[in-house]
């Protein structure tokens, strides 16, 4: 086996695709053509990069470890600007190559051959084990990770008992259903979620991930995340949207994204899944709440100390999300674009759906 010195290391190339792909089964399981379609729509189709960004470690031309990029354009809300921010999306190392520092090393190269086009990192996957090394690299931490939900008693028993089963419950509607006028979805809409987005109001000068069609088109085509849409379509036209990205076996959902012309629009579309029973539980984090959805959220009984964000507590600790520049000896001025400090949680807007794992 080669010595860590005997590793190259390399910018991505399409001519080591087929390699990846077998690589990622260590990261994202066997099924190597769910790896093919998984890969393809999260690196070669992200329509903010032109080609994969990422790092490739290399013994006698064979791949042996990946860091990827996943690359999301945000704008700055009031001013016409807009900006890639990178999410560092997977890391991999082949078991015969680990504990020889590839991944530092692989990240190590990546700040220096992207930070001329890139400016920020922003990290929303770290794990315990991840986390020490992001803090050493120089991620900055913004706000802590947590769970606002709204479940039933008998509806989180369910989920519990049902939780290493596989099987959705069984659905007595087909997509698109109607409730009322509100429908739900297995598709999105892309031109009338973008609609919605663009006709919201902006109060102050944030952070937020740019939402036009091109966006809604391409980010829900991931193959490895399932997605229920709900649309208010009050009077004929839709006047919002909520979606939802389901667990596994479809009992517990996460709300990763929404959108409305008027609030009421949210409220409607949750109380029918609130009265409908879609779910056994509903999840949103914490970070992902502004003031008025805040307010609705209270009012339709969702709870930040609840008995699932103990449990989780302890199954997986309290993670926070991380920033940091692209570049490796950054001052102090590069956390600042247009006075937002991107250390702040002030400065972002945030949905579930800025992150690559949602």
């Amino acid at each position: 086996m080669s010595s860590s010195q005997d590793i190259k290391l390399s910018l991505f190339h399409h001519r080591w695709v087929s390699q990846l792909v077998e690589l990622m089964q260590f990261l994202w399981g066997e099924d190597e053509q769910a790896n093919r379609s998984y890969f393809k729509w999260k690196y070669e189709d992200n329509p903010y990069t032109e080609i994969p960004l990422g790092v490739v470690a290399l013994s006698n031309e064979q791949v042996v470890g990946f860091r990827g990029y996943f690359a999301m354009q945000y704008q700055i809300t009031g001013l016409n600007q807009k900006l890639t921010i990178l999410n560092p999306g997977d890391t991999v190392v082949h078991p015969d190559y680990r504990r020889m520092g590839l991944s530092v090393r692989m990240g190590e190269l990546a700040a220096r051959e992207l930070s001329a086009q890139y400016r920020i990192m922003l990290n929303t996957t770290s794990t315990s084990v991840s986390l020490p090394g992001y803090l050493r690299m120089g991620f900055q931490p913004v706000t802590p990770k947590t769970y606002h939900s709204r479940y039933r008693v008998t509806g989180l028993l369910s989920y519990i008992l049902k939780y290493r089963d596989p099987s959705p419950p069984r659905r007595d509607w087909t997509s698109p259903a109607m409730v009322g006028e509100i429908m739900v979805a297995d598709e999105p809409r892309p031109d009338e979620m973008a609609s919605v987005i663009e006709m919201q109001r902006h109060d102050q000068k944030k952070l937020e991930v740019y939402q036009d069609q091109a966006f809604f088109q391409w980010r829900y085509q991931n193959n490895k995340n399932h997605y229920r849409f709900y649309y208010d379509l009050q009077g004929g036209s839709t006047k919002g949207y909520v979606v939802i990205r389901l667990s596994p076996n479809h009992r517990r959902g996460y709300i990763v994204d929404s959108g409305a012309i008027e609030p009421a629009s949210i409220e409607r579309i949750l109380q029918v899944i609130i009265d409908q029973r879609h779910l056994d539980i509903i999840s949103i984090y914490r970070h992902c709440i502004d003031p008025s959805l805040s307010s609705l959220l209270d009012k339709l009984g969702f709870k930040t100390n609840s008995l699932v964000r103990k449990i989780e507590n302890k199954m997986n600790g309290e993670l926070p999300l991380l920033v940091k520049p692209v570049r490796k000896d950054a001052t102090e001025s590069d956390f600042i674009i247009q006075d937002l400090d991107v250390r702040k949680f002030e400065s972002w807007s945030l949905k579930g759906i800025c992150s690559d794992d949602m």
